[in-house]
């Protein structure tokens, strides 16, 4: 099996995996009690103070994604990841904000949960199974692993009025994947300004 033939059974994996967790009513009240739990977290709502005191205006969030990897003797083998939907850390506020959050999911038992919720709706997937069986039987071993990459959008200085207490603005030009969307429908978080 060539790394083209891998290639697209990780990508078909991957889209199996997608298209069941949309449907685990546990995977998302799961993943809201973590969002819950970073909203709530001290170390953040300081920097997101900060950030407003600074005159930003900021949107935070986090966006759980399944990633495959294939062990083979030579190293592992994985899909390229998806470009940030959101830019890149721009300054320390905004480090100091994905560090914060990051260090809350890190140390959740959500964290946990979701891992077995995902763990479990996708080895009961028929078509999870039938893609990962034709892997494993050419020789190869896979790693499934739940990123929680943290993404903040700090627009310029947002405008003349100072910002309202606990607001964000989503950014106008965030491009989400379906799955995106249903995610943060779930978590009931409105994605249009």
């Amino acid at each position: 099996m060539d790394w083209t033939e891998l290639r697209t059974l990780l990508k078909r994996m991957q889209h199996a995996a997608e298209e069941v967790l949309q449907q685990d009513a546990a995977f998302f009240e799961v993943l809201y009690a973590l969002k819950t739990e970073i909203d709530g977290d001290i170390r953040v709502q300081s920097v997101m103070r900060g950030l407003r005191e600074a005159g930003q205006s900021t949107f935070a969030s986090f966006v759980p994604r399944i990633r495959f990897r294939i062990r083979t003797e030579h190293g592992m083998l994985s899909l390229p990841q998806d470009k940030e939907p959101m830019q890149p850390a721009i300054g320390k506020l905004d480090k100091d904000l994905r560090a914060a959050a990051s260090t809350v999911i890190l140390n959740s038992a959500h964290r946990k949960e979701l891992n077995s919720i995902v763990s479990e709706a996708i080895n009961c997937d028929d078509t999870f199974g039938e893609i990962a069986s034709k892997i494993e039987e050419a020789g190869y071993q896979i790693v499934v692993c739940l990123d929680f990459s943290t993404y903040t959008l700090i627009n310029g200085a947002a405008n003349t009025h100072p910002p309202v207490p606990g607001s964000s603005a989503p950014p106008a030009s965030l491009r989400l994947s379906a799955f995106d969307l249903k995610l943060l429908k779930e978590m009931k978080i409105k994605t249009e300004g």
